[in-house]
C-alpha cells in the first residue's frame, strides 16, 4: 500500500497516518483494493470499519482521501461529533456508504491535503485519548475513595 501511496503522490501523508494510527489507536486493519481500513470494536461486540484511507481517490492535488464512519468513530473513541469536526481537515463533506443502511454507514469524507492536516487530526485524537485516560483514572480514584470511606465507617 505504501508503494501505491507513493505513486499517488501522498506517500508521506499515508506513512504518518498509518504509523500513528497503528501505534496508539487501532490494532486491526484490512487492506482492500485501493484502501486500508482501520477497524475496531463497536456495539454488540462487532468489529467494524471506523476509518478508511482511500488511495484510489487520493492524488497530489487534493491529498490523502479518507472516509470516516461518524457514529462508529464516536463510539470507538468516545468523542462527540462536534469535537471530532474540530480536528477534521477543511476539505470534508458528509458521506454515506449506503443510504438504506442507517446511521452507522454514514459520516464524512475528505482529504488530508498536507502534513498540518494530518498533525491536527492526530493531535485531536491523542488529546481526546489523554482526556479519556485522565477521566478514567479520576473515576477509579473516586471509587477507591468511596470504598475507603465506607470501610472506615464500618470499622468505627
Amino acid at each position: 500500500m505504501a508503494e501505491i501511496a507513493d505513486r499517488k503522490g501522498v506517500g508521506e501523508l499515508y506513512k504518518t497516518m498509518t504509523e500513528e494510527l497503528l501505534k496508539g489507536h487501532f490494532s486491526r486493519t484490512d487492506r482492500r483494493t485501493g484502501a486500508i481500513t482501520f477497524n475496531g470494536g463497536c456495539s454488540a461486540g462487532k468489529s467494524a470499519v471506523i476509518l478508511s484511507l482511500v488511495l484510489s481517490e487520493s492524488n497530489p492535488n487534493n491529498g490523502l482521501n479518507f472516509r470516516l464512519y461518524i457514529k462508529r468513530f464516536e463510539e470507538y473513541f468516545q468523542i462527540p461529533e462536534p469535537k471530532i469536526l474540530t480536528f477534521l481537515p477543511k476539505k470534508v463533506e458528509e458521506w454515506t456508504f449506503d443510504p438504506e443502511a442507517g446511521d452507522s454507514w454514514s459520516g464524512y469524507q475528505g482529504f488530508f491535503e498536507n502534513p498540518q492536516d494530518v498533525e491536527k487530526f492526530l493531535q485531536g485524537l491523542n488529546s481526546s485519548k489523554e482526556d479519556r485516560t485522565s477521566t478514567s483514572n479520576l473515576n477509579i480514584l473516586d471509587n477507591l475513595t468511596d470504598e475507603s470511606t465506607e470501610l472506615s465507617a464500618k470499622n468505627n
